[in-house]
């Protein structure tokens, strides 16, 4: 019933729709048709429902959040690879290799990029009220924003984190 995030279209002719309310994720091949366009599905799965929050592709994975858990699935066949609870329900980016993640009660974490595992290279509590904006990153800063506050981070080498 509710689309928010974002579809997502993987080159050369996918696009990842996901959705939260237990209706759950696809993958589909967009296809030329002699009439304009139509679409095959690849899969269908409950493993990824993005409740706001667009999901990031990144190499043969989808990273998101899946309700209240940060998901990483197979791109493949919507499989999943790993899920991690403590954010609530979060928003993302992705930037060099990682996942800028902002939970909705202020909770900020960089995590790898990797379907290996979830693994938190740095976290704190940023923020105090709800947080359902998506971070902001230019030039190794991350803004971070709540009901009521903005917060800059500093992401750049020996900065704290």
């Amino acid at each position: 019933d509710v689309n928010a995030a974002t579809p997502v279209f993987i080159s050369p002719d996918q696009i990842f729709i996901s959705t939260a309310y237990g209706t759950g994720a696809g993958l589909f091949q967009i296809l030329r048709a002699p009439n304009g366009l139509s679409s095959r599905s690849l899969w269908k799965a409950k493993t990824m429902k993005n409740k706001m929050a667009t999901s990031i592709v990144h190499e043969d994975h989808i990273y998101g959040f899946s309700e209240e858990d940060l998901t990483c699935i197979r791109k493949s066949d919507g499989k999943m690879v790993w899920s991690e609870e403590g954010f609530g329900h979060g928003t993302l980016i992705f930037a060099d290799g990682k996942l800028l993640v902002l939970g909705d009660e202020g909770r900020f974490a960089v995590v790898e990029a990797s379907p290996k595992g979830f693994k938190q290279t740095g976290s704190m509590q940023a923020l105090s009220e709800t947080c359902w904006t998506v971070p902001s990153l230019s030039n190794g800063v991350v803004f971070l924003r709540d009901m009521r506050h903005l917060m800059a981070v500093d992401l750049k080498a020996g900065a704290k984190h």
